[in-house]
């Protein structure tokens, strides 16, 4: 019997969402397959000041033959620019198949208490793949956008489960957990409302390959730092080295996010949002693949208050000391006959302010990967 490995490179989907755990169900039946896909390595992302979050995000896409990073920002009350960098990896494997999607929920609950979510994702299986099929899931993207006001963050993790194959149904079955915590405790902030809402999309890949064509493992990163308001955030970048198989007949390789996340000590303003895979170096006789991991979320830094896109709001800004812990789960994966390309594209945006509406084409860079 063929057995072939199927591979989920997911983009976060939500479905209605309360203070208390829901069980949401998606189904994408969508039976687009091909032998080329864009992977998700992450974003960099910045203001010149700190915001509280109205819209941020950061996947790609397919449209038609072509692909692209989209990115999305969207402050509160001050105007302020945006830069960014998304980065992808290319990738063309004529023994592999690709399917790729989206889904889209409400995140709805009250400030300052955990909200968490269980979603069911279902994709239809191919023709001509058994339901003895192994699979795994990766994030390929997301957009959170908030639905009345702007927050800050103080806590966001998106994680997925195994995913199973259905037999009888033949279909792929997605868990995916998503909590978040937010607060605004700002002077702008409405005194009375203390409900949250965000709209929270997800973006996903699934692979499938036989298993003599494909090699998946997977390593698991978490670290900590601490701020005060002297001494600027530090960042959480590291090198890692992870082992696959050693036999020297998998010719490429690269590397997506299973999980990632960040918790807070409260609720905190945003100046620039880092996470994100950079690979160094592929040896397929060891199997070994080095890549950096770069995470940060930095909440002040210096000069923001005179040297920022619009000065006359920044002078208001202030900093705060707090502590943060981030983590990622990365997900390896060898292919026996495939090309691969990395790459990343760099945009600036520039967002009025004023706590617009963050569902405007002004909160959305799209940039076609050539």
């Amino acid at each position: 019997m063929v057995r072939i490995y199927c591979f989920v490179i997911f983009a976060l989907c939500l479905g209605s969402l309360s203070a208390q755990d829901r069980l949401g169900a998606g189904n994408n039946d969508d039976s687009t397959w091909s032998h080329r896909a864009c992977v998700w390595r992450g974003l960099r992302h910045s203001w010149t000041y700190n915001h509280r979050c109205n819209r941020m995000g950061d996947y790609v896409e397919q449209r038609g033959k072509d692909f692209y990073t989209v990115h999305t920002s969207a402050t509160g009350k001050g105007a302020d620019s945006t830069f960014y960098n998304s980065y992808y990896t290319l990738v063309d494997a004529p023994d592999v198949w690709f399917h790729g999607g989206s889904e889209s929920c409400e995140l709805l609950g009250m400030e300052g208490e955990l909200i968490e979510s269980t979603n069911e994702v279902m994709i239809s299986l191919p023709d001509g793949i058994p339901v003895t099929a192994f699979m795994t899931a990766v994030v390929n993207g997301f957009d959170i956008q908030s639905m009345a006001k702007a927050d800050k963050l103080q806590m966001f993790n998106v994680s997925i489960e195994k995913p199973e194959i259905l037999a009888e149904q033949r279909k792929i079955r997605l868990l995916i957990k998503i909590s978040m915590v937010d607060n605004c405790q700002s002077l702008e902030c409405e005194t009375f409302n203390n409900k949250t809402g965000y709209n929270v999309t997800i973006h996903y890949l699934v692979v499938c390959a036989d298993k003599h064509n494909i090699f998946e493992n997977q390593d698991f990163s978490n670290r900590s730092y601490t701020w005060d308001k002297r001494i600027i955030n530090g960042s959480l970048n590291e090198t890692r080295v992870i082992q696959g198989a050693s036999s020297g007949v998998f010719n490429a390789s690269l590397v997506g996010m299973q999980s990632f996340g960040f918790t807070l000590n409260k609720a905190h303003w945003l100046v620039e949002f880092d996470n994100n895979i950079q690979p160094h170096e592929y040896k397929p006789v060891d199997g070994t693949y080095s890549y950096d991991i770069e995470q940060s979320f930095v909440e002040w830094e210096e000069g923001m208050r005179l040297f920022s896109a619009v000065p006359e709001q920044s002078k208001f800004s202030s900093r705060r000391k707090g502590w943060l812990t981030m983590d990622m789960d990365v997900v390896y994966l060898q292919f026996k006959n495939a090309k691969i390309k990395h790459g990343d594209v760099e945009g600036t945006m520039f967002w009025q302010g004023h706590n617009e509406s963050p569902n405007s084409p002004n909160a959305i860079s799209s940039i076609l990967i050539k």
